[in-house]
């Protein structure tokens, strides 16, 4: 026991005993005050304290060398490369800055080493192997033997692989080791060192008897090249390590490890043929033929991976037999069937292959290929133990359809699998040889349900009547399928002797067979009872359903009956089937159902009884063009779509009636049916140009357009450009296009009274037309509306000289609307003869419009010898024949003035009252005297017109002062 007791830190600190404090750094008997002491010499700034805390920094205490640093860091104390330094580091918990030490590191890190904590320890070992002093290498391997092959073994490990060629010898000693881990750490380090003086010891560790060290050994010699091939590929055998040596072969790429490699391909671990594809990938062109061969291996595994390699070294296949071997092996079998000839022998060849999928898939693509060279192996094929294979290629020996294969095949009908017999009678109905007649029929009776479907079909496709009686027999089968499949055989051979027995599949009442059914089935299917029913249901359909189809095949009319009543069948397959079927037969019984069923709501039902009905022909002509008579709307478009597949030019008026439809599907079928039906269809569309309405007309138009009809310079092209509303073509077609013209002018649909611009284009088009139009128009003056009245004025006056004596005698129509427009067009003519028979007119005692419109024709005509005719029209009963007889005398002008004077001295105030205004606006000086003698006139309403006249003149010739004040006290001032 000490004589005094622990010395007293904080009376040293406060005295900043520096002697004192570092004395106490060095106390034995307690770890908490040489901590103290540390951690107060770093408080006193004091240099001198420097040099102990570096010598604390190796305490046995870590709490005493970390308050060491944490002093030396106050005191700014700067590590360098030595060995305080190391310990600094490692009590600051940076160890990795040891390694930039080195070898002054190497004490403080083995001696982290022996305190064995897992952190340090790991990044001991770290620093240890980056400095790579041999003097570690025991301490490393303590600890590897300590804590075993976890965190610190594998650090300890790594260091080991930095000890370089001078720790090499050590390390091979300890390959002795008899701990395991020991040696694994020994043979990695000497992988990663890569000491050629290791591969023979190396090698022998191939055969240590822990698989974990024999694995290590070949990762290692793989790192150590060529010297370790030989005993790598002996490693290869070694299950444990196989794949190992395979990948270390890969990293060396020595040539003379191919061939162990490519055999390694075939080895049961997908590891180790992984590891070997991996290899090879690496061998770049020298591992290419090998490869290749190895396609052909006998094992799936194999082929798949040496698939893989040429993969890896960029191989491409060609169309030949390795490529062949290629997609054989990735399984690509339609690749395999697209090579065609040269895939024939290497597909072949695997016909014997272990995996019977390979050998089946391989029949498939012979039989595709269609190549005889195949023909005897797949007989030979008909042999193979696995029934698919046996199956398969019963089924391709019939796509060689070589009838050699019959008698092979016949024997396969005893094949104990029914899947086999199966195949062998489909295509023993492809082949079509009657020796396969018996063998078929007696496989009715196959105890497999399917075998007797599948050679109910093949007698079908043979087509031979010895098979008639044995199908019918099996119409009464209890298996619904085979039933099915019997008539649609009866229906291919075609033989009378089915029909009735067809009749009777598709009338027959299948209560019995049905609940016998639903009963069998329950006893073997967990669904619902609803679900078999409805399952149960479907087939039974089918059965009436086939034999609809097989009564349509032999076309015997005494099925009809029993076809239409099938008909309204709740199946819409049997309806469908039926429809189709009464048009195989072409019975005309059948046309009024087929027409009903036109209106089914099923797609498929009403499309089979339209191509029925097209194959009518003309006896549904009659009963559709009917319905086209008595229905519209959408319930037309079936009908008229028949009717044009038909052809029948009856067909065309009504479906020139169909472009009236309300229905645009239906007007767009009636455009197509036409069309269809072509040149019977032209006639009737072309009067469609003339009589019909416009949409109509359009219809017609394009339709004689896709019939490439060209109008021609007669009536019939005239309604063709009108509709057009191209004038300038009605022109040049002249004559016969007059009538058209004025039509188009009357039909509001045509041209329209609002349509002026168009109206204006016919009228030019009459009026260029000339005196042919004359007649047809001035006839159209009759009865017709104004706007048409007006067109025709129009044209008459735009045609001229030619129409003037028609018009002169049309002044005498009996209908007065004729004689009012033949003034009118006279008039704008302009023509001299026509001025007598116009001052004739003026005297019409009818209808004063007509008397207006000879008047105002005069006016424009302007000819002098109508102002003594046309002034006494001044005193017309009507204002407006008046009017236009004043308006015509001012027109004509200056020769109008004497008469008007003279008119002056009438005895009737109105007519004086007339001249005086006429007067006024002609605005001749003549005039002026005798209106100033008017001035006195005895009437007062003569007066102030006569007043107005002469203040109109007096802008012609001066007036005194006298009259003009006879004038104010005529009209007073402010009046108007």
């Amino acid at each position: 026991m000490p004589l005094f007791g622990p010395p007293n830190i904080e009376r040293l600190l406060a005295a900043r005993n520096v002697r004192g404090l570092t004395k106490a750094l060095g106390y034995r008997e307690a770890w908490f005050v040489r901590k103290a002491a540390a951690e107060a010499l770093g408080k006193l700034n004091d240099i001198r304290a420097i040099e102990p805390l570096t010598i604390a920094l190796k305490d046995e205490d870590k709490d005493v060398r970390h308050a060491a640093a944490e002093a030396l860091e106050a005191l700014h104390w700067v590590p360098h490369k030595d060995e305080a330094s190391a310990y600094y580091w490692i009590s600051k918990k940076n160890i990795a800055a040891c390694a930039e030490i080195g070898a002054s590191a190497v004490s403080p890190l083995i001696r982290v080493l022996a305190e064995r904590e897992q952190a340090d320890c790991r990044a001991a070992a770290a620093a240890l192997g980056k400095i790579g002093d041999p003097q570690a290498i025991p301490h490393l391997i303590a600890s590897i033997r300590e804590s075993g092959w976890g965190f610190i073994g594998n650090a300890a490990t790594e260091a080991l692989s930095g000890m370089g060629p001078e720790g090499a010898a050590q390390l091979l000693a300890l390959l002795q080791d008899p701990v395991t881990d020991v040696r694994l750490a020994a043979v990695r380090a000497l992988g990663g060192i890569g000491d050629p003086q290791a591969v023979e010891p190396l090698c022998a560790m191939l055969n240590d008897a822990d698989k974990d060290v024999r694995q290590a050994a070949a990762a290692a010699l793989g790192k150590l090249g060529s010297p370790a091939v030989e005993s790598l590929i002996a490693a290869l055998k070694d299950r444990a390590v196989a794949a190992h040596a395979a990948h270390a072969l890969g990293n060396i790429v020595d040539p003379r490890a191919v061939p162990a490699l490519i055999n390694a391909l075939r080895d049961e671990n997908y590891g180790v043929r992984a590891a070997a594809v991996d290899a090879i990938g690496r061998f770049h062109g020298m591992a290419i033929e090998p490869l290749i061969a190895a396609l052909r291996d006998p094992d799936k595994d194999a082929r798949r991976a040496a698939s893989d390699a040429l993969d890896k070294l960029g191989w491409q296949p060609s169309n030949d037999a390795a490529g062949t071997g290629y997609w054989i092996a990735k399984r690509n079998w339609d690749r395999c069937t697209a090579i065609k000839a040269a895939a024939v022998d290497p597909l072949v060849a695997m016909l014997s292959d272990r995996d019977p999928d390979v050998r089946k898939a391989c029949v498939v693509c012979l039989g595709k290929i269609g190549d005889m060279r195949a023909f005897e192996p797949l007989v030979a094929t008909l042999a193979d133990e696995h029934a698919p294979v046996r199956a398969a290629a019963a089924e391709c020996l019939g796509w060689l359809r070589d009838t050699r294969a019959i008698d092979p095949l016949l024997t396969s009908m005893r094949d104990p699998d029914w899947t086999v017999r199966d195949a062998a009678a489909e295509t023993l109905g492809r082949l079509g040889d009657e020796r396969v007649l018996a063998p078929l029929i007696a496989a009715l009776n196959d105890e497999a349900g399917h075998v007797r479907e599948v050679a109910a079909e093949a007698l079908g496709r043979i087509g031979h009547i010895q098979a008639v009686e044995p199908l019918i027999a099996v119409l009464k089968d209890e298996q619904e399928d085979l039933r099915k499949f019997a008539a649609e055989a009866l229906g291919r051979i075609g033989d009378p002797r089915a029909v009735e027995p067809l009749i009777g599949a598709l009338e027959w009442d299948y209560y019995e067979l049905f609940e016998a059914a639903l009963a069998r089935q329950k006893l073997t299917d967990t669904r619902s009872e609803k679900e078999i029913i409805d399952e149960l249901v479907e087939k039974y359909v089918f059965i009436r359903e086939a034999a609809a189809k097989a009564l349509g095949r032999i076309g015997d009319a005494r099925a009809v009956d029993s076809l239409i009543a099938a008909m309204k069948y709740i199946s819409r397959n049997v309806r469908e089937a039926a429809a189709e079927a009464l048009g195989r037969i072409g019975d005309a019984r059948a046309v009024d159902p087929l027409i009903d069923a036109l209106k089914d709501r099923e797609v498929d039902v009403h499309e089979s009884a339209a191509e029925a009905l097209v194959k009518l022909g003309a006896a549904a002509v009659a009963p559709l063009i009917d319905v086209l008579k008595q229905e519209n709307g959408d319930v037309l478009l079936s009908p008229v779509e028949v009717l044009g597949k038909i052809g029948d030019p009856h067909a065309v008026e009504p479906l020139i009636g169909a472009l009236k439809n309300e229905s645009d599907s239906v007007r767009e079928a009636a455009t197509v049916a036409l069309v269809r039906i072509g040149a019977p269809a032209i006639d009737p569309l072309v009067k469609t140009l003339k009589f019909e309405n416009k949409s109509v007309r359009m219809a017609a138009i394009a339709i004689l357009t896709k019939l490439d009809w060209k109008p021609e310079k007669d009536e019939a092209g005239a309604y063709y450009w009108i509709v057009k509303r191209q004038w300038d073509e009605c022109m040049e077609i002249g004559a016969p296009a007059v009538e058209p013209l004025i039509t188009a002018l009357k039909d509001q649909e045509s041209v329209g009274s609002d349509e002026w611009q168009e109206r204006q284009q016919a009228v030019r088009a009459l009026g260029r037309i000339g005196e042919p139009a004359v007649g047809p128009l001035i006839t159209a003056l009759r009865y017709e509306t104004e706007d048409v009245c007006k067109a025709a004025v129009d044209a008459l006056g735009q045609i001229g000289q030619p129409a003037v004596k028609p018009l002169i005698a049309a002044l005498s129509d009996e209908y007065y609307g004729v004689c009012m427009a033949a003034a009118e067009a006279l008039g704008r003519i302009g023509d001299p003869r026509a001025v007598e028979p116009l001052i004739a007119a003026l005297k019409n005692g009818g209808w004063y419009m007509i008397r207006k419109a000879a008047a105002e024709a005069l006016g424009r005509i302007g000819d002098p010898r109508a102002v003594e005719p046309l002034i006494p029209i001044l005193k017309d009963e009507y204002f407006k024949v008046r009017e236009a007889a004043a308006e015509s005398l001012i027109k004509i002008g200056a020769p109008s003035v004497e008469p008007l004077i003279s008119a002056l001295q009438y005895r009737e105030w109105r007519m004086r009252k007339a001249a005086t205004e006429v007067l006024g606006k002609i605005g001749d000086a003549r005039a002026i005297e005798p209106l100033i003698a008017a001035l006195d006139d005895e009437d007062n309403d003569v007066r102030k017109s006569v007043a107005w006249g002469l203040i109109s003149l007096s802008h012609n010739a001066p007036l005194d002062d006298a009259v003009k004040q006879r004038i104010l006290s005529v009209i007073p001032i402010g009046s108007k």
